[in-house]
């Protein structure tokens, strides 16, 4: 079994409004249950990683044209996670406008770089606790069913 959709899907739908896209940092195991959830609630994605497939973006392909009102930003990468706290991806945090919304996976530290960039732009973010809980939770259900 696999948790990371039932976590994800819990803290996209904590947002007080759904993103009208959103923009996945990583494409490890946990990126794969972000898009699936995304896919479910037809919220379109522009997939990052710093190994781009085809369909991909490179971090250095971000830019002023990949913004729009209300853009999801999903940070999936182990970057800036304890105890690597000083690390933090090479985004294009000036052009990020701050109607864009930002949920990370990490949930050590509480706050990374990465998300204290978001949050000086007034930026709404969510780090990955929740997910935790409910990754927590439902692995709790799977058990007491087995």
């Amino acid at each position: 079994h696999n948790t990371d959709y039932f976590g994800f899907e819990a803290s996209l739908l904590k947002l007080s409004t759904l993103p009208n896209q959103a923009i996945i940092l990583g494409d490890g195991g946990s990126a794969q249950a972000v898009k699936a959830v995304l896919s479910d609630r037809h919220i379109p994605y522009l997939s990052v990683s710093r190994n781009p497939k085809s369909g991909q973006l490179s971090y250095e392909d971000l830019n002023d044209h990949n913004w729009q009102e209300k853009t999801l930003i999903v940070q999936t990468t182990p970057v800036g996670m304890f105890p690597n706290i000083e690390d933090i991806l090479n985004l294009p945090y000036q052009s990020i406008p701050n109607s864009t919304m930002a949920i990370e996976l990490i949930y050590n530290p509480k706050q990374t770089l990465f998300l204290k960039s978001l949050t000086a732009k007034n930026c709404f973010c969510m780090n990955g606790e929740l997910m935790l809980q409910k990754q927590a939770e439902m692995s709790w259900e799977i058990f007491i069913q087995s």
